[in-house]
């Protein structure tokens, strides 16, 4: 994220310079004011936050977290725990991260996600990372017509089989205010199958 506004603010720079330089008629490659004008406000409107970002902000908050987990399987019984989360908007509005803490195989767990809306690429995206290893999930998605279910195709590295790159997809749904909603699919041996859902309640 650090390294993304850099560049914002060395694009921002270079073209409040490029702008103050006079234009000499041997300069064929150099923006004139209405290109300059053009550029900066293209850049602008890439860099404010909008609806899309407005419909991340209703998750902001603190919830408790119950989570089901299907390690063997659809067809076997599933492993339950609960947990907290907090999730808060950053850097002006633009990006919500999460953070999650809880206890998981009877380990303490404690993961981050970040998800956001790319106004040039017209996606949203998401990029998970936990104490449970030290890779990192990453994923592009779009949202209904509402925008209150995201749906991201994802890939990470599995280190129990040593697959990389694996797929997977992730839904989530703001059931309300008060409760949100997330599932992850994985794939084996072709096939989709549910591997994990969490219950999230706001707290109050």
């Amino acid at each position: 994220m650090r390294a993304r506004t850099t560049r914002y603010a060395m694009l921002a720079a270079s073209l409040l310079l490029l702008g103050a330089r006079p234009v000499r008629a041997q300069d064929a490659n150099t923006p004139d004011s209405a290109q300059m004008r053009a550029m900066m406000q293209r850049m602008m409107e890439m860099a404010t936050p909008g609806p899309q970002h407005k419909h991340l902000e209703k998750m902001a908050g603190k919830w408790t977290v119950s989570m089901r987990m299907w390690p063997d399987g659809p067809a076997s019984p599933p492993t339950e725990s609960q947990g907290t989360s907090e999730m808060r908007m950053i850097l002006g509005g633009r990006y919500l991260q999460e953070e999650v803490k809880g206890v998981l195989n009877g380990m303490p767990f404690e993961g981050m996600e970040i998800e956001g809306y790319d106004n040039f690429k017209k996606e949203h995206f998401i990029l998970w990372i936990d104490n449970m290893g030290t890779m990192m999930l990453t994923g592009t998605g779009s949202a209904d017509s509402t925008g209150k279910v995201i749906t991201y195709q994802s890939i990470y590295d599995d280190p129990m089989t040593g697959e990389k790159n694996k797929k997977m997809r992730q839904v989530v749904r703001i059931v309300s205010n008060d409760e949100l909603a997330y599932e992850m699919y994985d794939s084996q041996q072709g096939k989709e199958i549910k591997t994990m859902e969490m219950t999230y309640k706001r707290v109050k």
